[in-house]
């Protein structure tokens, strides 16, 4: 891969979302230190749809400044529509593993009642719970994906 201007963009999107991945586990980390019961459910109704906003939000705000700066409708987009592809295809998720040096189990069951893409990886893998090789199937095939979108984009305005 040659290191042009939107090349450049789109591996700032995987540093971006590695940013994203110690961020998340900053509040994992903080929920183990909680006592309370419940701490999971107040994760999921309330810490997880608002890290969800905030990526998101950053993907948009990053597609505007691009644009804004390179006045390139195409480029602005696909920075937008290839980051949100790869966080919601689990590689924000695989780099937190990695990253923060988290085991990851043979059944991540968090994905599979979120209905998250990895447990559909899973399912078409003839997997009863998400395994780590879905996570790594669904975050390898987000980020081809996401490119091959993002140059689309890129190119067709």
């Amino acid at each position: 891969m040659k290191l042009t201007k939107s090349n450049i963009v789109f591996l700032s999107l995987i540093f971006l979302l590695g940013i994203f991945a110690f961020w998340d586990g900053l509040q994992i980390n903080t929920l183990y230190n909680i006592t309370d019961v419940n701490k999971w459910e107040v994760y999921n109704q309330y810490s997880g749809p608002a890290f969800l906003i905030a990526v998101i939000s950053t993907f948009a705000i990053l597609g505007l400044v691009v644009f804004f700066l390179t006045k390139d409708k195409g480029l602005g987009a696909g920075t937008f529509a290839a980051g949100v592809i790869m966080f919601m295809g689990g590689v924000e998720d695989f780099l937190f593993f990695l990253l923060g040096k988290q085991e990851m189990t043979q059944c991540m069951a968090w994905f599979d009642e979120s209905g998250h893409i990895i447990s559909k990886v899973a399912h078409i893998l003839g997997q009863d719970c998400s395994s780590p090789l879905a996570l790594i199937i669904s975050a390898l095939l987000s980020i081809f994906i996401a490119y091959k979108v993002f140059e689309y984009l890129r190119l067709k305005y």
